[in-house]
């Protein structure tokens, strides 16, 4: 029992680790600071408001965001530390949920895989929502399979249900899959589960008449959402991306490894009724609620986003691959094994780099854009930016520059007063290129001249290539792009 509690911790720990060790490296992208935003307003009517009108979900995670940010602050370490904490006890839970399933061994053997998973690495620590989902999703299993055997009170259950409810959609697929899983169990036991869903659908009737609202929203469509191809590449890609993470292209060879490895274990597993009771309630039910929730409600949810939308099911697949690796031979165990860490440590890597990943938003550097602008910037000059870019979080309030956002009328108004020059920071846009500041753009190639660019997180030549073939357009060089433009009559000393 020591020896295993040992292991447990030092897995924990290395969780913890790598998922702290991001913290405050990559710069906030645009939902972290939406969340942040909506955790900075004055009180909790407000933020419930604000949930209302920027998200598409209950307000659980934002209300904690708001709580927490009040005590500890809005930088983007102190933003991101409840995500990572809820991640280091999402795992401790999930672990202790593998014992349960499918034995100590491949419990520890599920920690060391979902530890290590480049997936998790890049989302876990985010400001976002995903951990907390996670969290509560498998708290919400672990106690019912507790109350089941009349280990803790229903009201356990019922709490962390409810926490659930009004944080994501995803309550939705967990109790789909748990009343799948009652229906074999003792009547009384069904009927008391039933009761209580009941009873906790009452209690989100504060909130039921604000989804209208939010599903009703007018939405840019996301590329190749409604289509065949669009559905494909939302069932396939959270496959890939749970396996080998973000930051491994599809043409480097250690990706079909990994993806060998995982498909060998899913075949191993699913011979035995437990792994294969997880393949499908943990893993299949939610990835098709999260692909039929952004086909029909949320088109503008792009297929690479699928896998992040259901990341409480990428768990439940390590489970299933540590059941499999429990029925392999000592070598081939560690082979499987191995494959798939090394997989992920390159993923890891790759990441760290900030290079291979298959959304490259994530890799704008906003806060060294800022710094780079705000040391070269002069007074009389002007800077715009796109508000996507979150350029806007990091900039100096006492600068003399004004930094204004680049589709506004403001910035239309600000070039009328002729600047000498103007540095203009956009994103490039696949689904978001209605949002691109054209007349902007257009104005300032009339009337000035670009005498410098740099390019900020690249995409890789053969991706574009892929890019352009599946959209039926060019695809851009660099995520970021910041321009300087200069007056005809200007001059810097």
């Amino acid at each position: 029992m020591r020896r295993q509690q040992a292991i447990t911790l030092a897995i924990l720990l290395l969780a913890f680790a790598l998922w702290c060790g991001r913290l405050n490296g990559p710069s906030f992208w645009i939902d972290e600071q939406v969340a942040a935003e909506i955790a900075g307003e004055s009180d909790l009517k407000s933020v419930w408001q604000g949930v209302a009108h920027r998200e598409r979900r209950p307000p659980g995670y934002h209300l904690l965001l708001f709580t927490w940010r009040h005590a500890a602050g809005d930088t983007d370490f102190a933003l991101r530390y409840p995500s990572a904490a809820a991640g280091v006890l999402a795992l401790a839970v999930t672990t202790r949920l593998a014992r349960h399933w499918v034995g100590r061994r491949a419990a520890s053997e599920c920690g060391i895989l979902t530890a290590c998973s480049a997936f998790l690495a890049l989302y876990v620590p985010m400001a976002r929502y995903y951990s907390l989902v996670w969290l509560l999703a498998a708290s919400s299993w672990l106690a019912l399979e507790r109350w089941l055997v009349r280990r803790w009170p229903w009201g356990v259950y019922a709490a962390i249900t409810l926490a659930l409810m009004y944080t994501d959609p995803a309550i939705i697929p967990v109790l789909i899959g748990q009343g799948i899983r009652l229906y074999a169990g003792k009547q009384e036991q069904r009927r008391a589960w039933a009761l209580t869903v009941l009873a906790l659908g009452l209690a989100m009737l504060p909130w039921w008449h604000i989804l209208p609202r939010q599903v009703s929203r007018d939405l840019l469509r996301a590329d190749l959402s409604g289509t065949a191809a669009g559905i494909l590449l939302r069932l396939s890609t959270p496959w890939y991306v749970w396996t080998v993470g973000e930051a491994t292209l599809p043409w480097r060879g250690i990706a079909w490894l990994g993806l060998l490895a995982g498909g060998l274990l899913i075949m191993a597993a699913i011979k035995r009724p437990r792994p294969r009771a997880v393949l499908a309630l943990g893993v299949l039910v939610p990835l098709g609620f999260t692909i039929g929730l952004t086909e029909i409600v949320t088109p503008d949810i792009t297929f690479l986003n699928t896998a992040s939308r259901a990341l409480y099911a990428a768990p439940a697949l390590y489970l299933v691959w540590s059941a499999g690796l429990k029925r392999l031979c000592r070598l081939l165990r560690l082979t499987m094994a191995a494959t798939l860490i090394t997989t992920n440590l390159i993923g890891l890597v790759h990441l760290w780099m900030g290079r291979d990943l298959l959304n490259p938003i994530y890799a704008v550097p906003a806060r060294e854009i800022a710094a780079q602008v705000a040391e070269s910037a002069h007074p009389g000059d002007l800077f715009l930016a796109d508000r996507d870019t979150v350029v806007k979080r990091y900039w100096p309030a006492n600068h003399l520059v004004p930094l204004i956002e680049s589709r506004s009328p403001q910035a239309l108004d600000a070039l009328r007063a002729r600047p000498s020059h103007v540095w203009l920071l956009t994103l490039n846009r696949d689904r978001t290129r209605p949002l691109a500041p054209i007349e902007t753009i257009q104005r300032l190639e009339r009337s000035y001249r670009r005498v410098a660019e740099w390019g900020y997180a690249p995409v890789d030549p053969t991706y574009r290539e892929m890019k352009a073939r599946l959209l039926g357009r060019p695809a851009y060089t660099y995520k970021a792009i910041l321009s300087l433009y200069e007056a005809p009559d200007a001059h810097r000393d």
